[in-house]
């Protein structure tokens, strides 16, 4: 399905997020939902150190942005890791994203409050908010966020 499908973007999230899904009820189901919080960790580590990597080759506002953006993603994943510190390795991982976290606190994020508005989409009545996100990243935290993602990506794939 995903060879088929390789031009279309939105098949592609589709497919991969129901693979996923189907993997994460597999885990839970055998008692080894640590393993799909690990993939989860794993996923999103990756995905950083790649995103660092463009930006260090092609810096721009936006990257920088979806970079600062981030901030949300990694304080659910905490949440989420939390549930097994007591195990050692998870325990090393919380501190090597610990230390992430740590820099993201000079991101800030703030909202806007915007009126909703009803739009048709594919014959369907869709509500669409228009609420504004606004990301404050100066150019050192970045380099400091991308270089502390590189230097943990490491760490990890040296295990």
């Amino acid at each position: 399905r995903l060879a088929t499908n390789n031009q279309n973007l939105d098949s592609l999230m589709y497919i991969s997020v129901q693979n996923f899904n189907q993997m994460d009820r597999y885990l839970r189901e055998n008692n080894r939902s640590n393993l799909s919080s690990l993939i989860v960790a794993g996923v999103w580590i990756e995905s950083m150190y790649l995103l660092s990597e463009v930006i260090k080759e092609s810096p721009n506002a936006e990257l920088s942005e979806k970079i600062g953006e981030q901030k949300i993603i990694l304080s659910n994943l905490m949440l989420l890791l939390k549930n097994y510190e007591r195990d050692p390795k998870f325990a090393e991982l919380i501190g090597q994203l610990s230390d992430i976290q740590d820099i993201y606190r000079e991101v800030t994020i703030t909202y806007e409050k915007g009126e909703p508005e009803a739009v048709e989409e594919d014959g369907m009545l869709v509500i669409k908010q228009n609420d504004k996100q606004y990301i404050e990243i100066s150019n050192e935290t970045l380099l400091k966020i991308v270089d502390k993602t590189v230097e943990v990506r490491n760490k990890i794939i040296q295990l």
